[in-house]
């Protein structure tokens, strides 16, 4: 028996930049191939407008800033 572990990327971009929806998708097309190539499986979940203009989303967020390493 494996053990599986769930884990969440999420990525931000610039939305002051033209080109944010361009950068973010790359980004994330990047991930998923690193991930595929270390035998990973992803999936790319399309949430974060939605989940982010909520007032819990911006609460996550605001941590999320303040926790940068």
């Amino acid at each position: 028996i494996s053990s599986i572990s769930i884990q969440s990327v999420v990525v931000f971009a610039e939305s002051n930049m033209p080109t944010c929806v361009e950068n973010g998708s790359l980004v994330m097309g990047n991930l998923m191939n690193a991930a595929h190539a270390l035998g990973v499986d992803s999936c790319w979940i399309h949430r974060a407008r939605e989940v982010f203009a909520s007032e819990e989303g911006q609460a996550l967020k605001a941590e999320w800033r303040t926790s940068r390493v």
